[in-house]
């Protein structure tokens, strides 16, 4: 007994108290109610996580509903201003900006590949229209991401939405985008671009761009014209008259006023437009206003042709595309029994045998009437940009090759420039062709009787 009662006291000291007891016991049951709410809680987290997802599924139910419908009524609208009918249904889809710029990238890489981008921005560079080593890949995708709003992909054959716009801005945006859906659709657009991009002429391409974006952009004119009118309650007929002053006018509106008309409109808008307007700012202006040409004028000489021919007139260009951007600039020599067709110009073989080693070509193409007159229309004063017009009509046919080796550039350019009848417009010919000599000889080019420029520029 003796050996026992010592082992129970041990015990007993071993085990807690009552009141300790009950404490453990008032733990455990907080415990267990707290794993309880814990639980509960995780429960109704998954709750408001599947009624989120249900919230966000409809509203992206929601956001597609508004872009079929949107996309439903302009290519009704389209169809309405067109004799062309669409052929298929145009899917609808969406991506992020970084999704789109994967996109574009992709595309951009397709038309022109990297290497192909490096030697225009060299003869580019050649000609004093950027600097050396320009990004220009890298500036134009930054350019087109900052604009996007919506796009057709004629890859994946699908209208994708970019960003969200007012309803007003969305209607203009998708009828313009669509409009290449209906061209991809109907006309071969993707036939059309490649053939461009493979004939190793600038200019062809450039026309091509003039006939593409200018169709969209002379509908979406139309579009928006047509609104407006409606709204001030204009006599009928007053339609055609407005459009061709509008079209005309925004084709020849200088590069400094487009930009600040740009900047004015970005400062109403702000937001994406602010970022689209710094982008565009900083593009060379020279590559700026290819860009802006294509959609404007292009715009213009579709306006001229749909008013000589019709459709019908407009149909026949896209399945015989035309071959400069002379016949864009001046829509008569496409009107014509025989279109007026560009000089060939060649560059001869041997210059190439002529440089001596390490000179390897870099890049060979056509500047064209459009470009000459951005040259012009940049260097000369404001007050003598009509001449610089009249100057660059007398353009009949270029070609220039640029060679790069290390330290250096050598670019050949040849030209023919068409004689001009009139006197006035024969004075104003010389006194632009003095100011692009002008251009060259300060980028250290020899300026020959025969008005071909071959120079080499060290850099």
């Amino acid at each position: 007994m003796r050996h026992i009662l010592p082992a129970m006291l041990c015990l007993l000291l071993l085990l807690p108290s009552g009141s300790l007891l009950a404490q453990e016991v008032e733990l455990d049951q907080k415990a267990k109610k707290l794993e309880q709410l814990k639980e509960k809680e995780d429960r109704l987290q998954k709750e408001l996580e599947a009624v989120k997802k249900l919230r966000e599924r409809a509203q992206e139910d929601l956001r597609q509903a508004r872009a079929e419908q949107m996309v439903k009524a302009m290519r009704a609208r389209i169809e309405e201003l067109t004799p062309r009918r669409f052929t298929q249904k145009v899917d609808v889809g969406f991506q992020t900006k970084s999704e789109f710029r994967a996109a574009a990238e992709e595309m951009m890489a397709e038309e022109l590949p990297p290497e192909l981008v490096e030697g225009q921005s060299t003869a580019w560079a050649a000609l004093g229209l950027m600097p050396l080593n320009t990004d220009l890949q890298e500036m134009l995708l930054d350019v087109v991401v900052s604009q996007a709003a919506a796009y057709y992909n004629p890859k994946t054959d699908t209208f994708y939405v970019v960003a969200e716009l007012p309803k007003g801005q969305a209607e203009t945006i998708f009828l313009h985008e669509l409009q290449h859906a209906m061209q991809d659709q109907v006309l071969g657009l993707d036939d059309i671009w490649a053939k461009a991009l493979e004939s190793g002429n600038d200019d062809r391409a450039q026309a091509v761009r003039f006939l593409v974006e200018g169709e969209a952009t002379y509908l979406m004119t139309v579009h928006e014209l047509g609104k407006m009118l409606k709204r001030m309650k204009a006599p009928p007929g007053q339609l055609d008259a407005a459009l061709g002053a509008q079209l005309k006018a925004a084709s020849n509106m200088p590069y400094d006023k487009m930009m600040a008309s740009m900047e004015a409109m970005a400062k109403t808008i702000g937001g994406d437009m602010a970022e689209a307007t710094r982008k565009a700012k900083e593009l060379p202006p020279f590559v700026m206003r290819s860009l802006i040409d294509a959609y404007y004028r292009g715009a213009y000489a579709v306006h001229e042709v749909k008013a000589a021919r019709g459709w019908k007139g407009v149909d026949e260009l896209f399945a015989d595309p035309p071959t400069s951007t002379e016949q864009m600039l001046h829509p008569h020599k496409l009107l014509g029994d025989k279109r007026e067709e560009p000089i060939a110009v060649e560059v001869p073989v041997k210059v190439a045998r002529e440089l001596g080693e390490g000179w390897t070509k870099a890049y060979e193409s056509t500047l064209g009437e459009a470009s000459i007159l951005i040259l012009l229309t940049d260097q000369m004063p404001k007050a003598q940009r009509d001449a610089a017009v009249a100057a660059a009509a007398g353009w009949g046919g270029d070609r220039f090759v640029a060679f790069r080796r290390l330290g250096g550039i050598k670019l050949v350019y040849r030209f023919d420039w068409k004689a001009l009848s009139q006197e006035q417009r024969a004075d104003a010919y010389e006194r632009a062709l003095t100011t692009l000599h002008k251009r060259f000889e300060e980028a250290g080019f020899d300026i020959r009787p025969d008005l071909n420029l071959e120079g080499e520029v060290n850099v």
